[in-house]
């Protein structure tokens, strides 16, 4: 379990550190657990709508810096510049052109 959540720790810890390398693996069960932690919000929203969206909302601006930071290391990490996250302004065709990019094997 200590290894599940070990990504997810380092996400914090790295929260404005765009500079570096982050694993595909690493990259992807912090958004196994971000995807959770939504899950979770979506539960609360059902409970109580007012609860569920002022949480969502706090911890999305809380997450909002420290997401771009581990988005560039991925970037990084597969040879391109964090200026590929531009691609977000795209509609659609951008967002999977950065997934395949983020998805991509590290290189050295």
């Amino acid at each position: 379990m200590k290894d599940f959540f070990a990504p997810y720790v380092e996400f914090w810890k790295r929260y404005v550190d765009f500079g570096g390398r982050t694993s595909r693996r690493n990259y992807w069960m912090v958004v196994l657990i971000e995807v959770i932690i939504s899950v979770i919000f979506s539960i609360f929203y059902i409970i109580n709508a007012g609860l569920g969206n002022t949480l969502e909302g706090i911890y999305s601006l809380a997450t909002l810096i420290p997401g771009l930071a581990i988005c560039v290391r991925r970037l990084h990490d597969t040879n391109r510049s964090g200026l590929n996250l531009l691609w977000l302004l795209l509609p659609l065709v951008g967002w999977i052109i950065l997934i395949v990019y983020l998805a991509q094997p590290s290189v050295d």
